[in-house]
């Protein structure tokens, strides 16, 4: 009699759960081979491993740590220690070796972790997916155990009876205990020897949090509070035997285990684990209908990953009628907490997935609930509503003040303060007795200052007058309103104070977040020398909406409005679109993989991923912040913006600003490679290839370029390389004559390689190919470096030469600092492309080894936007900007003025040559070397106006010998009977190339090339001198920067008119006779 009384004593919460006899209820663990386990069951697995405890001699009161997944054996793990009155300490299963030192030595005596077995398949293949456990983890333990003498309890699933088996490390020694029916095989030990300590404080739980502050503490939770907690959740609620839920959130979380697992467990619900041993997206959806899920609990996050996946998910087929149908679900609601959940996400989740949404406000210290949005009953027939307000977090639960500390008074309705809170459910207290000092405000004489809201809480703790009441300072700022409803507005340590001014953080945070760029954001201070503190933003930026930006950025505006087209083609040349692709692919991956288990909002924040993300889309801080404008005041807009891959979070896993602040200095001091600069730089002017020598020292740099589809073609030398490099036009493979290359960009190093590249400028130089040479040229001094002497043999006064040698290079440029870098190249390119031959760029070798911040990043490309905004590129480069139509007003006058001008050329080209096609029969078109880029279109318009073509000896590339419309052969019949003709990219007057023509008259002669009016003549004088000049050149000549736009733009005009010109069977009649003496003549070569 005398032990059941002491038995009696202990506060657990056997008699609380009440698990023993209960058939009808289950916990379906689908990682086991026996998937249900009845409470019943569940409770006779507990008294096993009570008789193991007893086995190996813990004692009540010993802290035990549970290293578990989400399964059965973590049920039963968690309630033998509370049943044995032991102390659990849960911790994360995926925790670095010195954060298991940190969390477990001294505050722990034993762990319990999954004893797995790499041959038992069929028990753990769920566990083999996640290799971080079983590899790593497993042996951090064991050498912790070891060395720390910390037992280390391992347990086994089986496929039969017993299902669970037990073995105890302890200092490196195996004890194997079996459990067979319901008996320990080792001997019981007596009742009496494990009675020696009562928990007289009724500690059970120690749980890790950073509390109000980033560093970690103890949290201690007793028996009492969790039946305070578990009570308030069942009837916030309405949680009953009816009900099924599914955990998502892992158990070593409060919000999983108080907030979930118990609350069921007391109301005798169904209890199901996800295959995978945690939160599995893909699967989710058809779990929720099988086992008849009637609610659930999770972060926002899970929440928001279910909506991003609501079209491949929601959706299931309909096999009687084949129809592709919404899910039915039985789910009652849905409850949120641990953080808050934006109002319209919550809207867009009722919505869709047709289920009352709820948000709670929890805290560990708090043992998780302290208020929420209620489901309450309407009627006798069980039907029940929601009590809730958007952006609340529902009624208290628990003792709540809203406290001014500033005043020292307790706030009234809407006004704003600290939340306090007392209660049944309050912890016991920080572990470290230093964590408690200054974490309560006290209250004398609560009495008489009670306010109205306080009256309306059954749960405030108020004691006599004269007595001093205590309250936890939560360190969330918030307010009742007049239906004691409870708002959060913040954190009191996060409040910014800008000059005197307070922000609050949550304000900024709210407005960002309903723009659609933004997947999530938090805002922070940081110190600032003139106004104390800062406002900065850290934006993790929609997924979707980078998938879009990837994918139309490289989408290029082919079809242009006819009468706009050569405006299009101008500005193409004169401006470039900002932005570059995604990590250089063409297709940017989905918001998740839809075999994805493993839930997003365990992604880590990533330095370099953060920093890729801002180099990209430094663009759209400027319209964010225009955005923000519109409904904040100047004083509140985020000095910076910062785009990060995901949140810094604390060591327990939770959002805090000063962690992301934190984060955010980690991306201001990283120290960025320049030529990952130089490469976006080179993006923005589309640069595609890139032509070299492999080897060192240029393969520090080439994955920079490589990592940006900048392709670096390499030779076995740089005299190949630099020739290769001249004749980028022809090389190209890609059928859109729109997409050839323009100029090509050869890329060296030193002294030696400089020369080998010398025949290359001398090949652009007389052929009049655009070309870039870049190379690092050494230096020789006194103080160089180690880096700089190692290669100084190889010094060659490289820029001295080429300022000298004008045959080989039209000029020569030096970069000596990263910031002048894009002026260089912005001029050098256009002087190479308006002037036509090869441009030198000398670059300091010193930066080969040059890093610098993201700040000043950011700047070297916003000055490269700025660079290629104001038109300062020549109108021959051939870029795209799909925006062209409405910044006319924005293009210096230069390049308007080009614009108007060739447009009224191109007119005036078209009556020209519209009248002569219409007046007379027998034509043909001349083509020349310069037409390269408009070949397409000169085969498209010889096709549709039936007129042959003719090449000079330098253009017969261009043209198949055997191609129908080339009457090559024809030449002295083509010549004789000619009554007009269409010259198309010949170097000289097409006159003078192609001799007298006897029926075509000079009015009826056009000449359409891309050399300049004064090029032509000089050559022309060269040839037959100044007199006979005017009489060779009276026909018609039209001079464009690109013939490409030019020829579409002719092409699609006689298309649209062709019908209607004249009667075609004249010039069919014109074809058929070059034809028979095109036979003719290649009969004669025949019998020849």
């Amino acid at each position: 009699m005398e032990k059941k009384n002491k038995m009696e004593e202990n506060n657990n919460l056997s008699s609380f759960l009440e698990l023993q006899d209960v058939h009808d209820r289950y916990i379906t663990d689908l990682n086991t081979n026996k998937k249900c386990f009845s409470y019943d069951e569940l409770y006779k697995e507990i008294q096993n491993m009570q008789t193991f405890f007893r086995s190996i001699n813990i004692k009540r009161n010993d802290a035990i740590s549970i290293i578990l997944f989400n399964s059965i054996e973590y049920v039963i793990s968690f309630l033998s220690i509370n049943f044995y009155n032991g102390i659990c300490l849960p911790l994360n299963t995926n925790l670095k070796k010195e954060e298991y030192i940190n969390y477990l030595i001294n505050n722990c005596d034993y762990i319990i972790v999954h004893d797995y077995d790499e041959e038992d398949i069929k028990n753990y293949s769920s566990i083999k997916k996640k290799h971080m456990y079983y590899k790593n983890v497993c042996l951090y333990l064991k050498e912790i155990a070891e060395e720390y003498n910390v037992g280390l309890i391992k347990i086994k699933k089986n496929n039969t009876k017993p299902f669970f088996t037990y073995s105890y490390v302890s200092k490196g020694l195996i004890e194997n205990m079996k459990v067979t029916d319901g008996t320990m095989s080792c001997e019981k030990v007596n009742d009496e020897d494990v009675l020696t300590m009562t928990n007289s404080k009724d500690i059970c739980l120690y749980l890790h949090t950073s509390g109000t502050t980033s560093k970690v503490k103890i949290v201690q939770l007793t028996n009492s509070n969790i039946k305070t907690t578990t009570k308030n959740i069942i009837n916030t609620y309405n949680i009953n035997r009816d009900d099924n839920t599914i955990i998502v959130m892992p158990l070593y979380h409060v919000h999983g285990l108080i907030g979930v697992l118990l609350p069921t467990l007391h109301a005798k619900g169904n209890i199901l684990f996800q295959y995978g041993h945690s939160f599995s997206a893909s699967d989710f959806w058809k779990n929720v209908v099988k086992y008849n899920i009637t609610f659930f609990s999770a972060v926002p996050t899970i929440l928001k990953i279910l909506l991003l996946r609501y079209n491949n998910d929601y959706f299931i087929k309909n096999n009687n009628n084949n129809k592709v149908e919404k899910i039915k679900h039985n789910l009652r609601f849905i409850r949120t907490s641990s953080s808050c959940l934006d109002e319209h996400i919550e809207k867009q989740i009722e919505e869709k997935f047709e289920v009352s949404v709820t948000q709670a406000y929890g805290m560990t210290e708090a043992c998780h609930q302290v208020s929420s949005n209620r489901i309450c009953k309407i009627d006798n027939n069980n039907k029940t509503g929601i009590d809730k307000k958007y952006k609340s977090v529902g009624i208290p639960n628990v003792g709540v003040i809203i406290y001014n500390h500033d005043k020292k008074e307790i706030c009234g309705y809407n006004e704003m303060g600290e939340i306090c809170i007392n209660g049944a459910n309050l912890m016991y207290g920080y572990k470290e007795k230093k964590d408690n000092n200054t974490i309560y405000v006290s209250i004398n004489n609560i009495q008489n200052k009670k306010k109205d809201y306080m009256l309306c809480n059954p749960y405030i703790n108020m004691l006599n007058n004269n007595t001093e009441s205590l309250f936890f300072k939560t360190g969330d700022v918030g307010y009742i309103d007049t239906d004691n409803f409870l708002f959060i507005t913040g954190r009191i340590k996060e409040i910014i104070n800008r000059g005197g001014e307070k922000i609050i953080p949550n304000e900024i945070d709210d407005v960002l977040k309903r723009h659609d760029y933004v997947s999530d954001c938090l805002t922070f201070s940081i110190k600032d020398e003139i106004y104390g503190e800062s406002v900065n933003t850290a934006v993790i930026l929609d997924e979707q909406f980078i998938s879009s930006i990837s994918s139309n950025k490289e989408v290029l505006m082919n079809e242009v409005l006819e009468g706009d087209l050569l405006k299009s083609a101008v500005l193409k040349n004169a401006v470039l679109e900002n932005g570059t692709l995604i990590n250089g692919t063409d297709n940017p991956q989905t918001c998740e993989d839809p075999n994805e288990t493993v839930p997003k909002y365990e992604e880590q924040f990533d330095i370099n991923q953060s920093i890729e993300l801002n180099l990209l889309y430094y663009e759209y801080k400027e319209e964010l912040k225009k955005y923000m404008r519109l409904y904040l005041s100047d004083l509140k807009i985020p000095s910076n913006i910062y785009f990060v891959n995901c949140f810094l979070k604390t060591d327990t896993g939770k959002l805090s600003r000063k962690k992301v602040s934190e984060g955010v200095l980690l991306l201001k001091n990283k120290e960025i490679y320049i030529f990952d600069i130089i490469a976006l730089i080179l993006k923005k002017y589309e640069i595609k290839y890139i032509y070299g020598l492999y080897g060192i020292p240029l393969n520090k740099f080439l994955f920079s370029f490589i990592k940006r589809n900048i392709y670096y073609i390499s030779f076995r030398n740089e005299i190949n390389a630099s020739i290769s490099c001249n004749y980028v036009h022809y090389f190209s493979i890609n059928k859109n004559e729109n997409c050839k290359k323009k100029i090509g960009i050869l890329l060296t190093c030193s002294g030696p390689a400089f020369i080998n590249t010398l025949s290359g400028l001398y090949n652009a130089r007389i052929n009049k190919f655009p070309m870039l040479l870049i190379c690092f040229e050494n230096f020789i001094s006194d103080n160089l470096c180690l880096f700089e002497k190692y290669y100084n043999f190889q010094y060659f006064p490289q820029k001295q030469l080429l300022q000298k040698a004008t045959e080989l290079c039209i000029k020569t440029y030096h970069v000596d600092l990263v910031e002048n870098f894009t002026d260089t190249f912005n001029t050098a390119l256009c002087t190479a492309l308006e002037q036509n031959g090869p441009v030198y760029i000398n670059m300091a070798y010193k930066l080969l080894n040059y890093y610098t911040s993201l700040e000043k990043a950011i700047t070297y490309l916003r000055h490269t936007d700025e660079c290629l905004k104001n038109g300062s590129l020549s109108l021959s480069l051939l870029y795209k900007n799909p925006e062209y139509e409405n910044c006319k007003e924005n293009i210096p006058h230069t390049i308007a003025q080009l614009i108007t001008q060739q447009q009224s050329l191109l007119k005036e080209l078209i009556h020209s040559m519209y009248n002569i096609y219409k007046k007379n029969k027998k034509g043909v078109i001349f083509l020349g070397i310069n037409c390269y880029n408009g070949i397409k279109y000169v085969k498209k318009l010889s096709e549709l106006l039936e007129l042959p073509i003719y090449t000079n000896t330098m253009a017969k590339c261009y043209i198949k010998e055997n191609y129908f419309y080339n009457f090559n052969l024809c030449k002295t019949y083509l010549f004789d009977n000619i009554d007009f003709c269409f010259c198309i990219g010949s170097e000289f007057n097409f006159y003078f190339n192609f001799g007298n023509f006897v029926n075509c008259k000079k009015e009826n002669m056009v000449c359409i090339d891309t050399l300049t009016v004064e090029e032509t003549d000089g050559l022309i004088k060269q040839k037959i001198g100044d007199k006979q000049l005017e009489q060779e050149c009276s026909s018609k000549r039209y001079f464009f920067s690109n013939l490409y736009y030019i020829l579409k733009h002719i092409y699609l005009f006689f298309k649209k008119k062709q019908p209607n010109i004249v009667d075609m069977e004249m010039r069919k009649k014109w074809m058929l006779e070059l034809n028979m003496v095109k036979k003719k003549i290649c009969k004669k070569f025949l019998h020849a």
